[in-house]
């Protein structure tokens, strides 16, 4: 199955992404996709409170859906844009995808997930 990486950026992500991140990917890494938010939202990481926040987060989910209708039967990995890869990880990842359809960071000694990197293998 083919492997489609997605991240979500602002303006102020797009220099890091281009300059630091993109340039250590390793060559087994395929096209590396980046959807622009539609507003620059600085300093609301977990406010979610602010509707603001609230409105980037559904904006999020929208696109996330509408990405795995696009690569329905391939596999789909979202990266927040500040996730740096250290070493060639694709091989690993579809391994695990051959017995699962959905994996997720677990955080260390927790029983919670984090959302900023996930992979679906759907279809």
């Amino acid at each position: 199955k083919d492997l489609h990486i997605y991240t979500m950026a602002d303006n102020s992500y797009l220099t890091l992404l281009n300059d630091t991140i993109i340039p250590l990917l390793p060559p087994s890494v395929p096209a590396f996709n980046i959807i622009r938010v539609p507003e620059q939202l600085d300093n609301l990481a977990g406010n979610t409170h602010n509707a603001e926040y609230r409105d980037l987060m559904m904006f999020r989910l929208e696109k996330y859906l509408e990405i795995l209708k696009r690569h329905e039967g391939e596999q789909v990995l979202f990266l927040d844009a500040d996730v740096v890869i250290y070493g060639d990880f694709i091989d690993d990842l579809k391994e695990r995808l051959k017995e699962k359809d959905f994996l997720a960071q677990q955080h260390t000694n927790e029983k919670t997930f984090c959302a900023g990197k996930w992979l679906s293998s759907r279809g």
